[in-house]
């Protein structure tokens, strides 16, 4: 099924895949984004679209292969997908292992098909354990999502998984507990659903994710490299937004005191990523408000049929 040594993309009906392979005999990273690197569908019809984390993989030799979603809704609901992905599953079985990577909804995807890809172990950065409402109803996102589309996907999760996520944030933390099979957790407090942005900004993502492959993680090294996130902007914004709680007035004051600090000597004005952000900001309240929308039309439009039968 895999070609060696070339770069192969396909698509399957909604989602964008990308691999290379090198050695079938060494291990084969298996990755899903997280929403915000998802596929417009200009972007999918390229033809090599840019899928998240192949080429990290590849540069470095590594086998890989990679699932991008079209469509910033995508939870991989296809049917023709969920088939191809049976299949897949098959013709991994020479590599030597399976190594799943994903954050936010990849860790989602990763708990979906971790079965029929046949993944040993997986790597997961605040992962979305359910869309289904019945069965986290703590996940904002599960307004924005089809009821029938997300109670349809059903998971039987049995690999271990190291975790990594805020535990200040409530939202990932339950999240978080679902896992059973959590043979370990990382915790990175005070920069909430952002751990995997925090991680890179400190220049520790990469070997994390490369030692993991190995299955040597210097934990000592990730700790004094995680405690520079004392310099990043949006740090103690979070402190003071994740556990209003706990938060004494003196400890607003030296919150208040270092976020001032950091502000003051990081005076830097990107233009671009200020439009960047504000565009993705505005694309995801208007996403919000038309699921909202068609919610609640859906729902008098069955209260309607109700009421003439």
């Amino acid at each position: 099924m895999f070609t060696l040594h070339h770069k192969t993309t396909l698509t399957v009906d909604d989602v964008v895949i990308q691999y290379q392979i090198f050695d079938m005999s060494q291990p084969i990273m298996v990755t899903f984004p997280p929403s915000c690197q998802a596929l417009t569908p200009s972007q999918a019809q390229q033809q090599h679209p840019n899928v998240w984390s192949f080429d990290f993989f590849a540069k470095q030799q590594m086998n890989v292969i990679s699932f991008n979603p079209i469509g910033d809704d995508n939870i991989y609901g296809s049917q023709a997908f969920r088939d191809f992905v049976i299949k897949l599953g098959q013709a991994l079985k020479p590599f030597s292992e399976r190594i799943g990577y994903g954050i936010s909804r990849g860790g989602y995807a990763i708990r979906q098909f971790s079965a029929d890809l046949g993944i040993d172990r997986a790597l997961l950065i605040v992962p979305i354990s359910s869309y289904d409402y019945q069965l986290a109803p703590w996940e904002p996102k599960c307004r924005e999502m089809s009821p029938e589309l997300s109670q349809s996907l059903t998971s039987d999760y049995q690999i271990p998984t190291t975790i990594i996520y805020d535990p200040l944030y409530a939202v990932d933390t339950k999240h978080a507990q679902v896992f059973d099979t959590c043979v370990e957790s990382i915790h990175l407090t005070g920069v909430g659903h952002r751990v995997a942005r925090a991680l890179a900004h400190m220049g520790a993502l990469k070997q994390l994710v490369l030692q993991y492959r190995t299955g040597q993680v210097d934990k000592l090294a990730l700790f004094r490299a995680c405690r520079q996130r004392r310099h990043l902007s949006y740090h103690f914004r979070n402190l003071k937004e994740l556990n209003p709680k706990r938060l004494t007035w003196r400890r607003r004051l030296v919150i208040a005191y270092h976020r001032t600090f950091i502000q003051k000597h990081n005076v830097k004005f990107d233009r671009r990523k200020f439009e960047l952000r504000l565009q993705q900001s505005c694309c995801k309240r208007v996403n919000t408000i038309r699921c909202l929308v068609k919610q609640k039309s859906s729902l008098m439009g069955k209260s309607l049929i109700k009421t003439k039968l």
